[in-house]
């Protein structure tokens, strides 16, 4: 596998995306363990619950909650599937959907502490349909900061929701887990996000 230490994009094989974030991810908690500089928080951003990222931060579940982050996931569309069962098993999680079709120009990313993240393919692209150019940086603060501030702002935009430990797969595509006042006034308000497309 070819090191991951440096910020520039990489073509991954939809096959091997799953792996290569639980493995990005495990290198950079075991790191971290124990450590002063510890990250606080950890953010998601993905096109859905079954987007490999999502997939690869549940099954490491045990391991993130072990590192006592409070771990914010923001998904950008909810029809299809449901979270996974264990996600909310990762401690201190907070969980938004995203209302604004916009969104879907922005890129999936990860930010695990001020210097390491990754960022994914457009969210138009279904990644378990197509290989993608992804970055995986673990050394890199320009990139973290690019990634923290696009969250910050993209966050802004979703509807909390609640994970519970079996969700209603037909609920979600339903919007029976968001509330639909609150999404139709997600859906009017003109907030204007960062732009992320190539």
């Amino acid at each position: 596998m070819p090191s991951l230490t440096s910020p520039h994009m990489h073509v991954v094989r939809k096959e091997e995306k799953e792996a290569r974030l639980k493995d990005f991810i495990s290198r950079h908690l075991s790191g971290a363990a124990g450590s002063a500089a510890a990250p606080s928080s950890m953010t998601v951003m993905a096109r859905g619950f079954d987007s490999p990222v999502i997939l690869a931060m549940s099954a490491l579940a045990a391991e993130v909650s072990a590192s006592g982050c409070h771990l914010r996931v923001l998904v950008v569309q909810s029809e299809g599937a449901a979270p996974p069962a264990n996600l909310h098993a990762m401690g201190d999680v907070e969980c938004r959907i995203g209302c604004d079709p916009r969104l879907l120009d922005a890129h999936e990313q990860l930010l695990l502490s001020d210097c390491t993240a990754w960022i994914g393919d457009c969210m138009r692209r279904e990644p378990a349909k197509r290989d993608a150019y992804e970055c995986y940086s673990s050394n890199c603060t320009q990139t973290a900061t690019f990634v923290q501030r696009a969250f910050e702002r993209l966050w802004t935009t979703g509807v909390p929701v609640q994970l519970t430990k079996h969700p209603d797969a037909a609920a979600l595509k339903d919007g029976g887990l968001i509330d639909p006042a609150l999404a139709a006034q997600a859906e009017q308000t003109d907030t204007s996000v960062v732009s992320t497309r190539h």
